[in-house]
């Protein structure tokens, strides 16, 4: 059994005890953490007005009321004003970038695959005590690693000094990976603002994480670290994110057909937006090749990028078990310049300081590769006329192993 688990799996049964007093009746901290568990269990798991339960995953959906689900518990979000039409502004040319596409490649698409929540009510997907303990041992093993410098590793491509960015588009290879139940591994978008050291942050993209999902599927996932109060967190496990859309949730799970490495017919992309809307400040996460709005972080728990970002990066992060070995990256092989063989980002943009979509120019990115390339690389390509039109594009990914 992999040591996190196991960890976990004690924390749990020691979590769940009906007698954990310490000599004298006073409260242990085991104790003191159940009772936490079940108030935030209580905060997260609104009343549902219809229950789904997802055939493809098995995920258990509870359909809440818009207007109380958990993110408005959130302190800074008590007088919200729930955002349901952003105006995004000279948007129309990323989505003309997708229709102009003469492309072999599947941009998926996400209306149609799940079933519904009633009017007025929104999927969350259903927060379990053993979600929150995973997730507790994830973010102390994750706070832990980066006091002592991080075990984080990346293989990104990075954009800034450019003035203000407002957002940023890629369509993205969707790929399974064999990883540990105690790894991770990510393909993301990340916009960020703020001083050394108070820093704003919000990432979006795919991610593999059994400590995150409860399970190895390919998911959508959002996250977001405010600097003020040290707060964020992963999706809906805290408040903060705003659910809109009745169908696509934000920790979506992606089905087959997924890509097929080595295969030039069977590759499958997503696109991907973060976009601060002009007229609110709430940054949108849409997915898929029908634009679906999924929901926002509002301004107010993100106050350094209330005003637009002053980076982004495009790439892959992984991190490893307690071991030390590291997760294969984007579909676990070396950039090697095909497309058919190596997990890439295309059609890649960003909103410039006047909110008009643009290619980033090459010497205006760095490239950063926190390993050896024996591990990990990242490459930017020449756009593939059977797969990409139009496009700045990379590859990126690598098998893992003994990174250090």
């Amino acid at each position: 059994m992999a040591p996190a688990v196991f960890v976990a799996l004690i924390i749990f049964s020691v979590v769940s005890c009906g007698d954990c007093r310490k000599p004298g009746g006073a409260i242990s901290k085991e104790q003191e953490y159940h009772s936490e568990l079940e108030k935030r269990l209580q905060t997260l798991n609104k009343p549902a007005v219809k229950t789904i339960i997802y055939k493809e995953t098995g995920d258990v959906i509870n359909c809440v009321r818009i207007n109380e689900q958990s993110a408005f518990d959130h302190p800074a979000l008590k007088n919200h004003k729930i955002q349901l039409h952003p105006t995004f502004s000279k948007l129309d040319d990323v989505s003309a970038a997708s229709s102009r596409s003469n492309t072999s490649t599947k941009l998926l698409k996400l209306r149609g695959t799940r079933e519904a929540c009633p009017d007025g009510t929104v999927p969350i997907r259903r927060t379990t005590k053993e979600d929150l303990i995973r997730y507790d041992a994830l973010s102390k093993e994750f706070l832990g690693s980066k006091a002592q410098g991080g075990p984080e590793k990346k293989a990104n491509l990075r954009l800034d000094n450019k003035g203000k960015i407002y957002g940023s588009s890629v369509s993205v290879a969707l790929y399974s990976l064999n990883i540990a139940d105690d790894q991770e591994s990510s393909a993301d978008v990340t916009v960020e603002n703020g001083p050394v050291g108070q820093v704003d942050q919000l990432t979006i993209g795919w991610r593999v994480s059994k400590s995150l999902n409860g399970d190895k599927r390919t998911t959508l996932f959002g996250y977001w670290h405010g600097f003020v109060n040290n707060s964020g967190c992963y999706n809906t496990l805290c408040p903060g994110f705003v659910q809109v859309d009745q169908e696509i949730l934000i920790n979506y799970a992606f089905t087959d057909p997924l890509s097929v490495y080595g295969s030039p017919s069977q590759q499958t992309t997503t696109p991907l937006t973060l976009e601060q809307a002009a007229d609110s400040g709430n940054w949108w996460l849409i997915a898929g090749d029908d634009r679906i709005k999924i929901g926002y972080w509002p301004k107010e728990i993100l106050p350094n990028l209330a005003d637009g970002a002053v980076a982004v990066t495009w790439g892959g992060t992984v991190s490893p078990g307690p071991n030390g070995d590291y997760p294969p990256m984007g579909n676990g092989h070396l950039p090697d310049g095909l497309y058919k063989d190596t997990c890439y980002f295309s059609r890649v943009k960003y909103a410039n300081f006047d909110r008009r979509y643009t290619d980033p120019v090459e010497a205006d990115t760095t490239v950063h590769v926190g390993a050896s390339n024996i591990c990990y690389d990242l490459k930017i390509v020449a756009p593939d006329e059977k797969l990409i039109v139009e496009s700045f594009a990379f590859m990126f990914g690598g098998p893992g192993g003994r990174c250090n």
